[in-house]
């Protein structure tokens, strides 16, 4: 931090000889006006990226929700606050509790903070130069510029820093179950009317975000991407198209960043250690598989979802596992479009096959099959041309009396449509892309034509239009009726009530590694999470004692086991994840939410233990909605254990 107020004040000082050279004071004004703006907005940007890159620490796991009081968007001039610390003047001289606004801009007692209240003090610097804030309560305020904290500093803070000012507020539970009764009733928000545990800081990041814009003159090249006029009129009419150019941020766009920032997280570690763009995808294409387990449209009652709900319930159909995968993979740069096969019969139920373009080429997956298109004697993933050459390749699918249902002839012409959610066309968000780089950098922005430019190249291919999927999603959730509200309602209770399950998601999502300021690992903290979601039966109806209550804890342990099986296989540990497969989540409850998906990755963690007999053994058993890609699997796993087999 020392180093950026140095930096700073050197700058300020150039900029104030050369200008006081030619005695152009307006234009001097101006650039120091501009250079402060330019700080105050980076210094938002770093805040804004710090937060997309720590979700876990801004989820709240107490019912009540948490609120600002004091930065620099209800500061007195709307600029950041700054602070330093020192010794009370009424007080012992060596307890550091006397908090001094410095840019005299607090407002602290017209504001009410009072005791209790939460201070963010952003004095920790790591190495690199990025700032974290410590949280301290109020003990009490001495004017408008100056509080005092409850528990002191080991030594005083004499460089002004930033400071911000939270507050709990009054239990939230009356409000939560207001906003469920509105939702049920067909009224308030049709969309992000979750009450989950973290919006509030979602909320904040979309708040800064607009401080941000009105603050830098900085812009961007943009236009409407031209492929957005080839939608359907039906779609087009349903999207605002003056949304696309506006400079501010909407309440959504939190909600999407979240996404982005999640979908960063897991592709950074899931994607392996190897450099192959294919063997890259291919690894995050199983991640996918594994992680999200396959549900059928009917048995979702028609209900859309978008990717990060797709993400943290766990489960989706065919089409919401293509939309998660493209995500992992734009965000480690390996592009994702969505290959349409006419035929002379084209297939209504799957249309379409994700397909990673590298290197003028079309890598195809299956997520109805859970498999990536290959040869029978081939682990490389199949291309277009592959599948079209060779008749042999796709009728090598069929498994256990079940025919793969398209065949070469459906590829000899196909049609492209390219993953883009509305956000990622829009010009505020190739704006914020800019200011991101290195560990914080996001993908927020999709050249959608000139994807389609380099695609169209490919020899067969007809049409490239934009996949109407994430233009449908929106469209559906805004007109559900009341069973199918009633059903959504259901999927995401038990992560509002329960906060901690969130909590430990969104660890999960985060990955194994090291975290900074942190004594554990992203994993072994989210296991702590789970593990407190799982308390003995017995205790279970010692505590609660509404039936409805007993109910959402006995659904929040038996997701937390599942979860745990996911962790503990993401961890290279096997026969624990095996344990929480098998025991705690088929055994527990064989007809649970999760048996499919449970059999599925019990059958993978034998595959890690290198008994693949086993893991084929339960694959055949399979009758989930990914029976076929089960059995197909199953099969593979037999002809190499064969093939591994002495004479």
């Amino acid at each position: 931090m020392l180093r950026h107020l140095a930096a700073a004040s050197l700058l300020a000082m150039l900029l104030g000889v050369a200008v006081g050279c030619t005695g152009e004071q307006p234009s001097r004004r101006h650039m120091e006006a501009q250079m402060n703006a330019d700080t105050a907005g980076d210094a938002l940007i770093e805040d804004v990226a710090d937060t997309l890159q720590n979700l876990d620490r801004f989820v709240s796991l107490d019912l009540r929700p948490s609120e600002v009081v004091l930065d620099a968007s209800t500061s007195r001039d709307r600029q950041t606050v700054m602070a330093v610390l020192g010794a009370n003047p009424e007080g012992p001289q060596d307890v550091y509790n006397y908090l001094y606004i410095t840019s005299r801009n607090g407002r602290l007692a017209e504001l009410r903070v009072a005791r209790g209240d939460r201070v963010r003090y952003f004095v920790n610097v790591d190495e690199y130069g990025k700032r974290s804030a410590i949280e301290v309560p109020v003990a009490g305020i001495a004017g408008d510029n100056a509080l005092l904290l409850a528990e002191g500093l080991p030594q005083a803070v004499d460089t002004p820093t930033r400071v911000e000012i939270w507050r709990y507020g009054a239990d939230k539970v009356q409000t939560m179950m207001r906003r469920m009764n509105e939702y049920l009733a067909g009224r308030g928000e049709p969309i992000d009317w979750e009450p989950t545990p973290d919006e509030g800081m979602l909320d904040q990041i979309v708040e800064r975000l607009n401080h941000w814009s009105r603050r830098t003159e900085q812009q961007v090249e943009w236009t409407l991407d031209p492929l957005f006029e080839k939608l359907p009129d039906e779609l087009r009419q349903t999207v605002d198209a003056a949304q696309f150019s506006q400079d501010d941020f909407t309440r959504y766009d939190g909600r999407f960043l979240q996404e982005a920032a999640w979908s960063r997280d897991i592709s950074t570690w899931a994607r392996g250690g190897g450099t192959d763009p294919v063997e890259q995808a291919a690894a995050l294409f199983d991640w996918t598989v594994r992680n999200i387990q396959l549900e059928t449209r009917a048995a979702v009652d028609g209900r859309f979802h978008r990717p990060w709900q797709t993400l943290m319930y766990g489960r989706g159909t065919a089409e919401e596992r293509a939309w998660v995968f493209a995500l992992l993979c734009r965000q480690q740069g390996l592009p994702i479009v969505m290959v349409v096969p006419r035929g002379e019969s084209p297939i209504q139920e799957r249309p379409a096959l994700p397909a990673l373009w590298y290197d003028q080429e079309l890598y195809l997956f299956d997520p109805w099959l859970g498999l990536p298109i290959r040869a029978v004697d081939n682990p490389r993933v199949a291309t277009l041309s592959q599948v079209r050459d060779d008749e042999k390749l796709l009728a090598s699918l069929d498994a256990a009396g079940m025919d793969y249902p398209l065949t070469s002839q459906h590829f000899e012409q196909v049609d492209i449509e390219i993953p883009a959610a509305p956000m990622y066309l829009a010009k505020r968000m190739k704006r914020l892309q800019s200011q991101f780089a290195g560990r914080q950098k996001l993908v927020l922005n999709v050249a959608a034509s000139a994807l389609a430019e380099e695609v169209s190249r490919h020899a067969g291919v007809g049409e490239v239009r934009l996949w109407e999927l994430p233009f449908r999603t929106p469209q559906e959730q805004r007109t559900r009726q009341r069973p199918a509200r009633e059903a959504e309602l259901r999927e995401v209770e038990v992560f509002v009530w329960r906060p901690t399950l969130w909590k430990a998601r969104v660890l999960y999502f985060q990955g194994p590694g090291e975290r900074e300021n942190r004594p554990d690992s992203g994993f072994a903290e989210a296991i702590r999470y789970f593990r407190e979601l799982r308390p003995p039966d017995s205790a279970i109806e010692a505590v609660q004692t509404l039936a409805w209550e007993i109910e959402l804890v006995r659904t929040a342990k038996l997701h937390a086991s599942y979860f745990l099986g996911l962790l503990t296989y993401e961890d290279s540990r096997p026969q624990v994840a095996a344990g929480y497969f098998d025991e705690r989540t088929l055994q527990a409850d064989p007809d649970g939410p999760w048996t499919s998906g449970a059999r599925y990755n019990l059958a993978r963690a034998h595959e890690q233990m290198d008994e693949p007999a086993k893991a084929a053994e339960l694959l055949k058993q399979s009758e989930s909605a990914q029976r076929h890609g089960d059995h197909l699997r199953a099969r593979w796993l037999e002809d190499r254990s064969a093939a591994a087999s002495p004479e």
